[in-house]
C-alpha cells in the first residue's frame, strides 16, 4: 500500500567469554538482536565488531603476507600454547626481511613465509568452524538480503591489537561508537543497541559528541521495546533465523497492527532507549499491557472454537438430512406429504443454523486477528509449535 519499509540499525559490542575457544567472544547477542530486528522490521543493518572480526578471519588465508605478519605479531604476546613459537617466528621474519636483497636473506624469507602460510591456513580452518558454529544464522540472514553487515576495515587485526593494548582497544571502541552513533539522528532508520553500547551512546549524547533528536529517541524506544517484548516470547532464543523469517512472512498483515501498539506503548515510556531503567519500563509494559491482552485473545479464541465446532456439527447434520433422511423416514411408513414437509423444514433450519453459526465464528475470528496484539500472540504460538 505504498508504506515505507521499516529499517533497523543494530549495534553490538564484543561480548567477552571466559574459557572460550572462539577468540574470547561469542555472537549470541548479535543473533538475538538480529532475530528481533528481522521479526519487527523489513530490513536491518548490523554493526558488529565481533562478526566483522570473524568474517575477516574467514579470509585470513587470502591476506597479503605483510598483513599476516602484522596479525601474528599482534597476538604473539598472548597467553596461549604457541605464543612463544609465533613470536620467535615473527622475529626471524623481521630479521630476514632486512636481508631480503641478499641471496641468503631471500632463501630464509621464503622458508619463513611458508611457515606463516601454514599457521594462517590453520587459523582460517578454525574460523571456518567458528562461522559454521556461531555465525551460521547471521550469514544466512546476510545471504537472504534482509540483513546488511557493516564491514570494519582490518577488524581482525585491530581487535587483536586492542586485546593486547588497552589504548588501541579504547580507541577502536570510540571509533565504533562514533560510527554507530550517527544512526541516532538518521531519520531513515531505527537504532537498536545492546546495553553496553547503549551506555556509551548515552555518554556520547550527554557530552555533545553524538547528536540526538526527539525523533531519533522515539524510534530507538520503539525498536528496543519491540526487541524486549520478543525476548519474552516462548523459545525465542532457540528459534533459528529461518523460523523467524517464516513467521515474519506469514504474519505480514497482523504486524502492521502490532507496530501501532508498540508505538503507543513506547510513547508512554519516559526513559530513553539507552537509559538503565528501560528494561524495567519494558517489563512494566509487558505486565500491564501485553500479558493481559494475550490472555484476552486466548479466551476469545477458546470461546470461538466452540462456535467453529458447532458450525461443523450443523454442516454434518445438513449433509445427513439431505443425503439419507428421506429414505430412512419412508421406511417408518410416514405419509409422503408429511415426510416431504418434515425433511424440507428440518433441512432448511439446519442449513440456516450452519450459516448463521459459521458467519458468527468468522466475524469473531476476524475481530481477533485485527487485535493489535494478535501478531505477538500468534508468533508465540508458532515458535512453540516449531520446538
Amino acid at each position: 500500500m505504498g508504506q515505507k519499509e521499516l529499517h533497523i540499525t543494530i549495534g553490538t559490542v564484543p561480548n567477552a567469554v571466559k574459557n572460550s575457544s572462539y577468540a574470547g567472544f561469542d555472537l549470541n547477542n548479535d543473533v538475538s538482536m538480529v532475530k528481533a530486528a528481522l521479526l519487527y522490521a523489513n530490513k536491518a543493518k548490523l554493526y558488529s565488531i565481533t562478526l566483522s572480526m570473524f568474517l575477516d578471519g574467514l579470509s585470513i588465508r587470502d591476506f597479503p603476507i605483510q598483513k599476516k605478519v602484522a596479525f601474528l605479531e599482534s597476538i604473539a604476546d598472548g597467553n596461549y600454547n604457541d605464543a612463544l613459537q609465533i613470536k620467535e617466528l615473527i622475529n626471524q621474519y623481521r630479521r630476514a626481511w632486512k636481508k631480503r636483497y641478499s641471496k641468503r636473506g631471500m632463501i630464509e624469507l621464503k622458508a619463513l613465509k611458508a611457515k606463516i602460510e601454514v599457521i594462517c591456513s590453520s587459523m582460517g580452518e578454525a574460523f571456518d568452524i567458528i562461522a559454521h558454529d556461531k555465525a551460521k544464522d547471521l550469514l544466512l540472514a546476510k545471504e537472504s538480503g534482509l540483513l546488511e553487515v557493516h564491514s570494519f576495515s582490518d577488524a581482525l587485526l585491530r581487535t587483536a591489537q586492542g586485546i593486547i593494548d588497552d589504548e588501541i582497544g579504547i580507541a577502536w571502541i570510540e571509533e565504533f561508537t562514533t560510527v554507530i552513533g550517527a544512526s541516532v539522528s538518521d531519520q531513515s532508520t531505527y537504532p537498536l543497541f545492546d546495553e553496553i553500547l547503549g551506555r556509551s551512546i548515552r555518554l556520547g549524547i550527554e557530552a555533545g559528541v553524538i547528536p540526538a533528536s526527539d525523533g531519533g529517541g522515539k524510534r530507538a524506544k520503539e525498536a528496543r521495546l519491540a526487541a524486549e517484548l520478543f525476548s519474552r516470547l516462548p523459545l525465542f532464543e532457540e528459534a533459528s533465523i529461518d523460523e523467524i523469517l517464516d513467521i515474519r512472512k506469514e504474519l505480514e498483515r497482523p504486524l502492521v497492527h502490532f507496530r501501532s501498539a508498540v508505538i503507543g506503548f513506547s510513547d508512554n515510556i519516559k526513559d530513553a532507549a539507552w537509559d538503565e531503567n528501560f528494561s524495567f519500563d519494558a517489563e512494566q509494559v509487558f505486565n500491564r499491557d501485553v500479558a493481559p491482552a494475550i490472555l484476552n485473545i486466548e479466551d476469545e479464541i477458546k470461546s470461538n472454537s466452540y462456535l467453529k465446532e458447532l458450525a461443523r456439527k450443523w454442516f454434518d447434520k445438513s449433509l445427513l438430512l439431505t443425503g439419507g433422511s428421506a429414505l430412512t423416514l419412508a421406511v417408518s411408513n410416514l405419509p409422503v406429504p408429511s415426510l416431504a414437509a418434515l425433511a424440507v423444514g428440518v433441512t432448511y433450519n439446519t442449513i440456516t443454523a450452519f450459516y448463521d453459526t459459521n458467519k458468527e465464528w468468522r466475524a469473531k475470528q476476524q475481530a481477533v486477528e485485527r487485535n493489535n496484539m494478535y501478531f505477538y500472540y500468534k508468533a508465540g504460538k508458532m515458535l512453540s509449535e516449531k520446538h
